[in-house]
């Protein structure tokens, strides 16, 4: 029986650290635009047009498969944001305001 040329080896499932080319874009990246702005795939698309929609779709369907996982992540990535913004403190612009007393 003849194989055909259109299989291809099979390739290791991605991780919550696979990139997506060109933009070099983590999964996660997506699905939190997504649920930030409330995006669809489409829309996603208008906003990343290096992006292909299978590959929008791709990270999509790799999230709803691997959610707790990639929301362990997203969750971590949070935190880190948070704590880089407490340890930076107020920004010049911030304490002039403050010191004018205008919120």
């Amino acid at each position: 029986m003849a194989t055909s040329k259109l299989v291809k080896p099979h390739t290791p499932h991605p991780t919550p650290h696979t990139l997506l080319p060109p933009k070099n874009f983590l999964p996660q990246t997506l699905v939190m635009a997504q649920i930030a702005y409330g995006w669809t795939p489409a829309e996603i698309h208008i906003n990343h047009r290096d992006l292909s929609m299978s590959q929008i779709h791709s990270a999509l369907a790799y999230y709803w498969e691997h959610r707790e996982e990639l929301d362990q992540a997203i969750q971590a990535d949070l935190e880190f944001a948070q704590k880089m913004r407490e340890k930076a403190g107020d920004s010049p612009f911030v304490t002039r305001l403050k010191a004018q007393a205008i919120k």
